[in-house]
């Protein structure tokens, strides 16, 4: 009994060209398969001729390989680990324009040929021939960890905080009545505490 599925397990054994199974639940006699029994092998389909191909056909040849997606500006990136990293080939740029053209952005996968295909609608299509995606190059990004110093500091922050406080009183002082000034006060004084059940009553001006 597998404990994991709760079925009995059944350990087929061959004696003097006869399959039997324990428990005897079954017996039968082997015998070669027939030709129509054997399946056929997995076939890979045949690598059109680039010569034959215009961008934009239908292509039925090879659509594994090497994989690169196109952004909505129309760059082409690899996505990894560390984020995305564009390529620099200009051909790459090429196809990417291309497919940004046709739908926006998306992938593109570069066979063992180098064929540039692209799926669109239902179908495959051939973009073109491009460079042997080991040769390509990536542009550096100009990014910082976390563990980089920034290039401002706290002390940024409380000048900009006073100049947003400064500007904000400035401007209600120069507006008259008690409200705008009440306003003020409230600036410098923490929030009042409100008992539980009771409503905070705001003066009107």
């Amino acid at each position: 009994m597998d404990c994991r599925t709760g079925l009995t397990r059944f350990t087929p054994t061959v004696n003097g060209g006869i399959l039997s199974l324990n428990q005897d639940s079954i017996d039968g006699e082997l015998r070669p398969a027939t030709d129509e029994e054997i399946p056929d092998p997995p076939t890979e389909p045949t690598v059109p001729d680039s010569e034959e191909l215009e961008r934009g056909d239908a292509y039925d040849g090879p659509n594994k390989g090497f994989e690169f997606s196109v952004d909505a500006d129309g760059k082409p990136f690899k996505e990894t680990r560390d984020g995305r990293q564009y390529i620099e080939a200009d051909d790459y740029h090429d196809v990417a324009a291309y497919v940004r053209r046709q739908k926006g952005g998306g992938t593109v996968v570069v066979n063992e040929a180098n064929h540039a295909v692209t799926y669109l609608g239902d179908e495959w299509l051939f973009v073109d021939v491009i460079s042997d995606p080991c040769d390509i190059e990536y542009t550096e990004q100009n990014t910082k960890g976390l563990i980089e110093e920034a290039d401002f500091g706290l002390d940024d922050f409380d000048v900009a905080y006073q100049d947003c406080q400064f500007r904000v009183t400035w401007s209600l002082r120069r507006t008259s009545g008690p409200a705008p000034r009440r306003a003020v006060r409230a600036l410098y004084r923490p929030p009042r505490q409100v008992p539980k059940g009771r409503r905070l009553s705001v003066p009107r001006a």
